[in-house]
């Protein structure tokens, strides 16, 4: 973890509020125009598989 900073968005900054309203309404359409997104289990499930493909690698 030593090697990322982990950074908290500040919620009460303008920007970051109008950028993550701006993403959620662009989930928001995509999902009307029928795009059906991925499960948050896939995804970490590929992650945890390209951590260990990326330490087999190593």
């Amino acid at each position: 973890m030593d090697k990322l900073k982990m950074h908290t968005p500040n919620l009460a900054d303008e920007n970051f509020r109008n950028t993550v309203y701006a993403d959620i309404l662009e989930a928001q359409v995509e999902r009307m125009n029928g795009h059906q997104g991925r499960s948050a289990r896939d995804v970490l499930s590929d992650m945890k598989r390209a951590i260990a493909e990326a330490k087999i690698g190593e």
